[in-house]
């Protein structure tokens, strides 16, 4: 357990780096467009995430009910060495239990004493998924008491990487794409924090049923503070403060590989913009089999080999140190540039 001076040492050094990422994004517009370009991509993230583990759910609580009609708490299809999934579900209430109880009891007078084993489990499983006032659903169930029915998993069966964790053996596992886009969400939300005029701006539906992307919008603080008060009692502890530098650490080292000479918004488009030759070129400068890829590539929101590109009167300039990077071999053997 860290001490509570540590982990005020540690709201210091994450603020600390809070007021660094601030005061880039505020220098170079480009930065903060790159912060509120990545917010919907890691929306969709998320929505793949949550979409795969409804569909496991699914499929998991359907081989539930199978074990338990026959009277099992476990799938019967499960072999040692299996690594199963867990069905988690609340019990009924002890109240709601003998009102069951007691209704099969008047249903089945001769049977009143052969309940099968599974028979109050299936009836928590049918409550749970009632299309019904969740307040009533939550009287019917116990907030404590749960079953837990191991399920053996399908064969093309593949756990997805959750993109909400904060955990680092967790993030390490995420494709570097993917891990950009978590940083650029956690950084903007870093930089946003108790910030007047944040740079990701509140989205439509973050109103008081706010939907997926209002729901993560309104939760993007470090440790789920909500103010800085509230974050100076909670305190930070290492591993958060751990992740937040790593995060940020990344996105310099992202922001130093693609970083133009041009970073003046208001200056793009300008016809008479001083760039840098040696970098943002027109299309026509590049080999004729990646002009094409170029313009697809510059595209806002592109994940896989994404090139940045600028408007200069009505000509659009590539980067040509992206194109080198993502298609070396089309620079390999000659230099169609001119």
């Amino acid at each position: 357990m860290e001490s509570k001076r540590t982990q005020s040492a540690n709201v210091s050094q994450l603020l600390a780096l809070q007021q660094e990422a601030r005061t880039y994004a505020s220098k170079h517009d480009w930065f903060a467009e790159h912060l509120r370009s990545g917010f919907k991509p890691y929306v969709d993230l998320v929505e793949d995430y949550y979409a795969i583990r409804n569909k496991q759910e699914w499929y998991a609580r359907g081989r539930a009910r199978v074990a338990l009609t026959f009277g099992s708490f476990r799938d019967r299809h499960l072999q040692e060495g299996d690594i199963p999934y867990i069905v988690r579900f609340p019990r009924m209430t002890p109240e709601m239990e003998a009102l069951e109880a007691a209704r099969y009891k008047r249903q089945n007078k001769d049977t009143s004493d052969l309940r099968y084993p599974g028979f109050e489990a299936l009836t928590a499983l049918d409550i749970l998924e009632m299309d019904i006032d969740e307040t009533v659903k939550r009287s019917f169930l116990s907030q404590y008491l749960c079953y837990e029915i191991p399920i053996k998993k399908s064969d093309d069966w593949q756990d997805p990487i959750d993109p909400s964790s904060l955990d680092v053996a967790v993030l390490t596992q995420h494709p570097e794409a993917h891990y950009h886009l978590i940083a650029l969400f956690r950084i903007g939300g870093l930089i946003d924090f108790a910030n007047p005029r944040p740079v990701i701006a509140r989205p439509d539906n973050s109103g008081d049923a706010p939907g997926l992307q209002g729901h993560l919008w309104q939760n993007r603080s470090p440790g789920g503070a909500h103010s800085m008060s509230q974050l100076e009692a909670n305190g930070v502890g290492a591993d958060l403060l751990t992740v937040y530098s790593r995060f940020w650490e990344h996105l310099k080292g992202s922001l130093k590989r693609e970083k133009t000479p041009i970073t003046a918004a208001s200056s793009v488009s300008s016809p008479d913009i001083k760039y840098n030759e040696k970098d943002m070129l027109p299309a026509g400068k590049f080999p004729k089999e990646i002009q094409d890829r170029l313009r697809k590539a510059s595209k806002p929101g592109r994940l896989s080999k994404p090139v940045r590109s600028i408007r200069v009167g009505n000509v659009t300039l590539y980067s040509s140190s992206d194109a080198v990077r993502n298609w070396p071999e089309a620079f390999a053997s000659t230099d169609d540039r001119e």
